[in-house]
């Protein structure tokens, strides 16, 4: 018979995540948290800094993890809502087709995001936790807007990647109270 592990009502870590983005890989620090609510549902919070090297970016996400618990592991499903915000996105362009001079805008760029995923949990002491996190966070960019001005301008563009997946994986350790 198995034996259910005593569960906390809050426990809080840190750890590292990965995430990528094409064929780019980058990595930072995180910190996360939850409230649990008995051993099967839990409120999951985690704030993530990823420091690339040609744009930092920034994501929060806070949503459900729900799933099951052993004397000294946990699997569990994940689904949080949050958002993902870099630094130093391409916003758009404005071209002057009188003069043929144009511009780029670049700027931080906030956008809504959606990480689903799975959790599994080792409890190595009472207070202790080891946490693995997978998922898939997906990205509902924002359109960039290509503007055009002079005599006999177009109307403007407006170009949308619609929604991007990236694969995103976190390792931490968390303390239980």
């Amino acid at each position: 018979m198995s034996q259910t592990s005593p569960t906390s009502r809050f426990d809080v870590g840190g750890g590292i995540t990965g995430i990528r983005s094409g064929f780019v890989g980058d990595v930072g620090p995180a910190v996360e948290g939850d409230v649990n609510f008995g051993s099967h549902v839990a409120l999951d919070a985690a704030f993530q800094w990823i420091p690339a090297s040609f744009s930092q970016a920034v994501n929060g996400f806070f949503g459900v993890k729900a799933g099951a618990r052993t004397n000294h592991f946990g699997f569990f499903a994940k689904l949080r809502p949050g958002f993902f915000s870099t630094s130093d996105t391409f916003r758009g362009s404005t071209l002057n087709l009188d003069t043929g001079q144009a511009s780029a805008r670049f700027g931080r760029l906030t956008e809504k995001a959606l990480d689903a995923g799975g959790v599994i949990e080792y409890y190595p002491a009472a207070h202790w936790l080891m946490r693995w996190d997978l998922g898939d966070t997906v990205l509902f960019e924002q359109p960039t807007v290509f503007s055009f001005t002079g005599a006999n301008a177009p109307p403007n563009l407006s170009v949308s990647n619609g929604n991007t997946n990236h694969l995103q994986f976190s390792a931490g350790v968390h303390y239980r109270f």
